[in-house]
């Protein structure tokens, strides 16, 4: 891919605090996907003892483990490929397969009856995060504006925060209310959403370049 730039009028300029659309649109996919699994965060352990034979507080530290480790292998080989295959927008193929990955996982945990499928959709979750977190990051510093970048960067980490703290309030809520199904429909619908968005991102940035 080129350096073409799909940038707003007048812009990057000192001090204006106008951002890129293809950072907008980077900042929008993520909170919708990193918000999405907030709702999980105050409730994963709860589902886990009480919805999975077997499972236990044990359990979901072994199962937040194998995620970490999953990731960790991955990260630096997909982002040597996306680095290397940027001509191809290897990158934007990475990001977009692994965000769809991500957003499928919520609906596998509805189908997980014991610790073994749990640690493998923890396995594959850390595989898809792998795949698109070098990516965004790549993408998100190649078209930061100059001059703007703790700015931009300082908002994409506001807007998330934000999406978090408000989703692990909500999270709580629907399960309590709803049950674990409904949770993890809404969790993966929107990041469905957030998946949508960085394929019109993709599209733009092809037509471009």
């Amino acid at each position: 891919m080129r350096s073409t730039r799909i940038s707003h009028k007048n812009s990057p300029r000192l001090g204006s605090f106008r951002i890129n659309p293809v950072v907008k649109l980077l900042i929008s996919s993520d909170f919708l996907i990193v918000s999405a699994f907030g709702l999980l965060a105050p409730v994963f352990a709860i589902f886990l003892t009480d919805s999975i034979q077997g499972g236990s507080v044990e359990v979901a530290g072994f199962a937040a483990a194998i995620w970490a480790l999953s990731r960790g292998v991955f990260q630096i080989p997909m982002g040597i490929i996306s680095d290397r295959g940027v001509g191809r927008h290897w990158d934007f193929k990475l990001l977009l397969g692994g965000s769809l990955g991500i957003a499928l996982i919520p609906l596998a945990y509805l189908f997980a009856e014991t610790p073994l499928h749990i640690y493998l959709i923890q396995g594959m979750y850390g595989f898809f995060q792998a795949m698109a977190w070098p990516t965004w990051t790549a993408v998100f510093t190649r078209y930061i504006d100059p001059h703007e970048e703790g700015f931009e960067w300082a908002t994409y980490q506001t807007v998330v925060d934000f999406g978090v703290a408000a989703a692990a309030g909500i999270g709580g809520v629907v399960a309590f209310k709803f049950g674990f199904e409904p949770l993890f429909m809404a969790v993966s619908a929107f990041s469905i959403f957030g998946f949508l968005i960085l394929v019109n991102l993709y599209l733009r940035v092809r037509r471009a370049a």
